[in-house]
């Protein structure tokens, strides 16, 4: 389990106490991966085809020695089962699927789902355009931090970068729930830091729970 029920509602608690000091809306989203990676399988499945390939070459030039009905059809039958035990270990191991698929399109991913997640939370529905999310890419063990365009005008992108370093940190250490508290906490004080108060007139306008992807 990614957090306890206890750690769960730690996490809810504290982002209430902040929209109670702040009027910053913060979401927290961890989703298990930000794609399917499905084209990783079919590159897995050629790999596979490919390597059982060299291995039959290896069986026609030092064991056969001729070509003959049976060597191909042996050749045949062994890579395509080296094409499905490549595919399917990849579809089963979603780690692997990391593994082929280009650092590049992995951050486009990761990036893409995060404004999806924003879009469809509707954090931009805030009435100074305070929303916060925390996006978490588990698989990928990524992080990213959209701030809606009210705070985004003021904060400098190296502050959302500490909120990041601390939920990658906690991660790599294992300590998830105190890496997500740390961000919170950052976001508590970039937002007091730059004038965004809680005002007599605030209303809760999005969830303070932690929304993890089932």
């Amino acid at each position: 389990m990614f957090l306890t029920e206890e750690e769960r509602k730690k996490i809810e608690q504290k982002i209430v106490e902040l929209e109670h000091k702040s009027s910053g809306e913060i979401v927290v989203y961890c989703a298990k991966s930000s794609h399917s990676y499905t084209s990783a399988i079919f590159i897995a499945a050629f790999g596979g085809f490919f390597i059982m390939n060299l291995f039959g070459f290896y069986e026609y030039f030092i064991t056969w020695g001729e070509i003959n009905k049976n060597l191909i059809l042996w050749l045949s039958v062994q890579n395509i089962i080296g094409a499905v035990i490549a595919g399917t270990l990849t579809y089963l191991i979603p780690k692997l699927k990391i593994m082929m698929v280009n650092n590049s399109k992995i951050e486009e991913m990761i990036f893409t789902k995060a404004k999806d997640v924003f879009l469809n939370m509707e954090l931009f529905k805030t009435s100074d355009r305070t929303g916060i999310l925390i996006y978490i890419s588990l698989l990928e063990h990524k992080v990213i931090v959209l701030g809606d365009k009210g705070i985004n005008a003021v904060i400098d992108p190296e502050e959302w970068d500490t909120m990041v370093n601390n939920v990658v940190k906690g991660i790599k250490e294992k300590n998830p729930f105190k890496g997500i508290m740390n961000a919170i906490n950052d976001c508590e004080r970039v937002l007091l830091k730059h004038g965004f108060v809680v005002k007599p007139n605030d209303i809760n306008e999005l969830p303070n729970h932690l929304i993890i992807e089932e």
